[in-house]
């Protein structure tokens, strides 16, 4: 038969498979941030509060008087907490981060736990690992939709090393990852719009980790692709 008119419908079947399988990656991945909230016994220990003196303690100690605290500088999860406070209010928040145009280079995670989220405390750090694990959902049904791929290929989004750090340390790097595999996905399905698809989704992803730009630029170098 002719496949002039674009490929041939997925049977319901297999796309009931590839959501089962997406939807048991983000539950896998899911469990990474429980065993470390479990280790530790405070949801603050997903943030990584330092015991040395870094801007984003101001903030932290006070909204985490119990938190657990490590013996270390801290990582960047507690600068993503202060954005995601009063994400707009760069003045006020300058005060609290080392180097404030370097955070708000990554303001999309941030800013999309602020507006899911409470404003402050344990509610808001379940919004930001929610944001990452939409991430995960999004990685994994890039994959899924990847030409030929096995039906197991969106599971490695649980296992890959960067993703599982933002789920540990509360970093923008899960859904950065996730915005770039659906940038990507777009270029390779039939879709009408594909390619502004792609750039916008692309450029979701440069506002939420500025590296993402070497991917999406690698978009306008697309074989065929009649306009850059």
């Amino acid at each position: 038969m002719s496949s002039s008119a674009g490929r041939e419908p997925v049977p319901a079947s297999s796309q009931r498979r590839s959501l089962g399988v997406v939807a048991l990656t983000v539950v896998l991945a899911a469990l990474w941030p429980c065993l470390w909230v479990s280790a530790h016994g405070s949801v603050s220990s997903l943030l990584v509060v330092g015991n040395e003196n870094a801007k984003d303690n101001v903030v932290l100690y006070h909204d985490f008087p119990h938190g657990y605290v490590f013996h270390n500088q801290g990582h960047d999860g507690g600068g993503f907490y202060v954005i995601a406070k009063h994400p707009f209010d760069f003045r006020g928040n300058a005060r609290y981060l080392d180097y404030p145009a370097y955070r708000y280079r990554r303001i999309l995670y941030p800013l999309v736990a602020g507006l899911i989220g409470p404003g402050r405390g344990d509610g808001l750090v379940y919004a930001l690992a929610f944001t990452s694990l939409v991430g995960v959902a999004l990685g994994a049904w890039a994959l899924s939709r990847m030409p030929r791929a096995p039906t197991w290929l969106p599971l490695m989004m649980v296992f890959n090393p960067g993703v599982v750090a933002a789920l540990f340390l509360s970093v923008a790097d899960a859904l950065a990852a996730g915005l770039v595999l659906v940038a990507f996905a777009a270029m390779m399905s039939r879709w009408r719009h594909r390619v502004a698809v792609a750039c916008v989704v692309g450029i979701l992803a440069c506002l939420s980790r500025e590296t993402a730009v070497l991917a999406t630029l690698s978009i306008a170098l697309w074989p065929r692709l009649r306009t850059r």
